[in-house]
């Protein structure tokens, strides 16, 4: 597309436009070739907008072909253009590491929703608890669900979700997912120092019509559906897309509830997408989204490992039949409202990008895991609003300098109010009066507190509890990126990224409450009157890249080598929800040094791409969040002194027998060495007494929910037939243990395990229609997508056995 200058744009206009934001797209290619054939460089693509990472492409808005063009060849096969650097580069051409799948090889590998995104990529962990998803890569992570945000940060659409809930949905429809490994901080976002995932939709067509259906039946009685149309209202102007996804069933697990069998869980949501192009120099994309999701399962963790003392009543409970005495809830609602607007001009392009956020979060959770009416725990409502607005000033190919030089300049601001509004706990065998709490002393401080808000009155035996935890963030950040060839085979990258963040405590109280309702209030802090619980980090963290292009035949075709140094900040938090202390306590940013060694090249005439990656991770004052009634609260967050991660990874896509049309391979793997270099004073539990205990020395310990080993391995043979390709798969993950704790205690640990999917599927030419059966983990492995570790024990919740279904896809376009 050629540009032309951009008119005149008044100053009140770029301010209306930067509320608007989202991510732009790169799509699936128009022609699955049956042979990647020689490397060549990404084909021109118009501008896109917000191109922000790895992705499968797609030229122009023009119908692709007809599906039988498309789907003949293998749908492991597709060559995939990155925008990691905010530009359409090919992937074999970013000095990044990045993986990135599009809908259709998501679909041949049957992955459909964040949990499973480990089984195609090695050293990704993701773990849940109570809905909340807890993400890892290359050993860095959070176990933050509620405060503090994620290392590993996540988009859908272009908007940042900085929260854990709801994470490990669906995917519902999607044009491609990426995964970029590694501090992303400089060019993302704020905080991803362990690296990014993004989801991205299609956008809205607009010049030809398209509609997608997907239903999927499996064991429990499950249904997974899905639908998207879209429609050009104004040919070649003005399009509309409309998706939606419906999702229900029986648990996995046979447990009881409060004595019943646990409900069904349910999601629902819809997306509507506007895109209107009123000039080839300008165009506006404009989304709405909502979800609605509710789940017993999701609370489901019943005690397989009772503690010695609190947990002494317990008997030790089979995960997948288990009783709680809690009528336990977990429901999620999230709407979101976001919008980009872009110019293209001769000098470069222009974009705001901007988004509003609301969560609602409810639960009900049975906190000793166990038949026995101990403690309960009810949050009504956690929340969390959240607006961003981003411009970015990126240089194209009629750019001065564009021979040589690429940069982008960006402003991005982040503004947040989040936490629990109001929560509460049960907790039997207390009596507050006589300073105890689930039998156990409370401290003296704490009970003189209690007794002087009291006022002289009696203090009730009840042992109900009541807090709320909120907090502000407001961000502000400024970034840039140059890369400049400076031979015609060396090119150096350098960038940096200053961001400005405070925090404040909006409210953190507790108090107890009586059986009339009144409220004993004895802990009331807020910034307002603490100007010590607000607090602002100022970060300055540069990049430097180094890329070589040395045209050694024995490496490869054209292979690329490169080594990256950067730093990258993760912002302070406040632990807000603690009510055993009269103080708010602050928790350190946390600092990252990182460097890494890549390589990415083709191998045996181009039927084999490999990419392989070294890096080392040094972090300082790394984050921790601990779970523990005797240490103050739902959760709580303290400091490590130091953890270092190093290892290596690799992914790749080996063509067998292409001659004959034989199978194609992806092969992944990683090995992981993370260990805390320094942890004194850290939290844990008495390994005899499983009671809270302070001051332990974790040094040496492997980092949590990251295995030393895993891999991944998936094979794909598609075969010609009168109606259409048949596509016979089998995939398997391999994971050594991991800890959840970084106390590495046994009650703490997942034992490796491995997980085997086999999938047969045929694609009806005529009709468009695609028919798979299909099995996950047909070898019935156990091992669990959480656990959370209290002062009663081990609350295990364990991923489903085997389970097998069929699917069917229709797509007309």
């Amino acid at each position: 597309m050629s540009r032309r200058p951009i008119p005149s744009v008044t100053l009140a206009l770029l301010a209306f436009a930067a509320s608007n934001g989202s991510l732009a797209q790169i799509q699936p290619a128009a022609d699955q070739a049956s042979d990647l054939g020689p490397a060549q460089p990404a084909p021109p693509a118009p501008p896109q907008g917000d191109e922000e990472l790895a992705t499968i492409p797609v030229a122009t808005d023009a119908p692709p072909p007809p599906p039988e063009d498309r789907a003949s060849g293998n749908r492991l096969i597709e060559e995939v253009v990155v925008t990691a650097q905010k530009r359409e580069q090919n992937l074999q051409d970013v000095p990044i590491s990045v993986q990135a799948f599009s809908a259709d090889s998501l679909d041949a590998r049957g992955i459909t929703s964040t949990a499973e995104l480990p089984r195609i990529t090695p050293s990704l962990t993701v773990t849940s608890s109570f809905g909340y998803a807890m993400t890892y890569l290359r050993g860095i992570g959070s176990d933050a669900f509620l405060f503090a945000d994620p290392s590993v940060v996540q988009y859908v659409d272009g908007v940042y979700n900085p929260f854990g809930v709801g994470l490990v949905s669906d995917f519902g429809e999607v044009e491609r997912i990426e995964v970029l490994k590694g501090p992303q901080g400089t060019l993302f976002g704020r905080n991803a120092i362990g690296g990014a995932i993004s989801i991205v939709t299609k956008k809205a067509p607009l010049d030809h019509y398209t509609v997608s259906a997907q239903a999927t039946y499996k064991d429990f009685d499950y249904w997974q559906t899905r639908a998207s149309v879209g429609v050009p209202l104004i040919d070649g102007t003005l399009g509309i897309s409309l998706s939606g996804i419906f999702n229900e069933g029986r648990p996995y697990t046979d447990g009881t509830v409060h004595g019943q069998a646990e409900d069904n869980n349910r999601t629902k949501g819809g997306r509507i997408k506007l895109r209107w192009a009123p000039a080839e120099w300008t165009e506006l994309n404009l989304m709405a989204y909502k979800l609605d999701e509710s789940s017993q399962s999701a609370q489901f963790g019943p005690n397989d490992h009772p503690s010695p003392i609190l947990g002494a009543a317990i008997r030790p409970q089979d995960p997948y039949k288990g009783s709680l005495d809690t009528p336990i809830a977990f429901s999620i609602n999230s709407t979101t409202y976001s919008g980009d607007l872009q110019f293209f001009t001769d000098w470069l392009d222009i974009k705001l990008l901007g988004s509003d956020q609301h969560i609602e979060n409810r639960q009900v959770l049975d906190f000793d895991g166990s038949p026995l009416p101990l403690v309960s725990f009810q949050a009504d409502p956690g929340q969390a609003d959240v607006r961003t607005a981003e411009l970015q000033l990126i240089s194209n190919d009629t750019s001065w300098g564009s021979d040589w030089l690429q940069y982008i300049f960006g402003v991005y601001y982040f503004w947040s109010d989040s936490g629990l509004k109001r929560a509460t706990f049960n907790a039997t065998n207390t009596d507050i009066e006589n300073g105890t709490i689930l039998g156990l002393d409370l401290p003296p401080a704490i009970v003189n507190v209690i007794k002087k808000a009291a006022g002289g009155l009696p203090i009730p035996t009840g042992g109900v509890i009541e807090i709320t935890g909120l907090q502000a963030t407001r961000s502000l950040a400024y970034y840039t990126q140059a890369t400049a060839k400076v031979t015609d085979w060396f090119s150096l990258t350098l960038g940096a990224r200053f961001q400005d963040e405070k925090r404040r405590v909006i409210e953190s109280s507790a108090g107890l409450l009586e059986t009339n309702g009144n409220r004993i209030q004895y802990l009331d802090k807020s910034a307002n009157n603490d100007p010590d619980l607000e607090d602002t980090t100022n970060s300055f963290d540069p990049k430097i890249s180094l890329d070589f292009r040395p045209g050694w035949g024995w490496l490869g075709s054209d292979p690329l080598l490169y080594a990256t140094a950067q730093t990258a900040t993760k912002s302070s938090v406040y632990n807000v929800t603690n009510f055993l202390d009269t103080t708010v306590e602050k928790v350190k940013p946390e600092k990252m040094t990182a460097y890494e060694l890549g390589i990415k090249t083709r191998l045996f005439d181009n039927t084999v791409v490999l990419n392989a990656a070294a890096w080392r991770y040094d972090l300082d004052d790394v984050q921790v969040q601990f779970a523990s009634l005797l240490n103050g609260g739902t959760v709580s967050f303290e400091n490590a002194g130091s953890l270092r991660s190093q290892g290596v990874d690799f992914d790749s896509l080996i063509q067998l027998f292409p001659s004959i049309g034989g199978p194609v391979l992806t092969l992944s793997g990683a090995y992981v060495d993370c260990y805390y270099t320094s942890y004194p004073n850290g939290s844990g539990f008495n390994e005899v007494t499983g009671i809270y205990s302070g001051n332990n020395d974790y040094k040496g310990n492997r980092g949590v929910r990251s295995p030393k080993l895993s891999g991944t391995a998936n094979l794909v043979q598609t075969l010609s037939t009168p109606i259409g390709p048949l596509e016979l798969g089998v995939d398997y993950y391999r994971s050594t243990k991991l800890y959840y704790l970084a106390q590495n205690s046994p009650q703490s640990e997942q034992k490796g395990y491995g997980v085997l999917g086999a999938h047969v599927g045929l694609l009806v030419e005529p009709w468009n229609l695609r028919v798979t059966l299909f099995g996950t983990n047909i070898t019935n492995a156990e091992y669990t997508t959480g656990l959370f570790i209290t002062d009663f024990g081990t609350n295990d919740t364990r991923a489903p056995k085997s389970v097998y279904g069929v699917r069917v896809n229709y797509d007309f376009e």
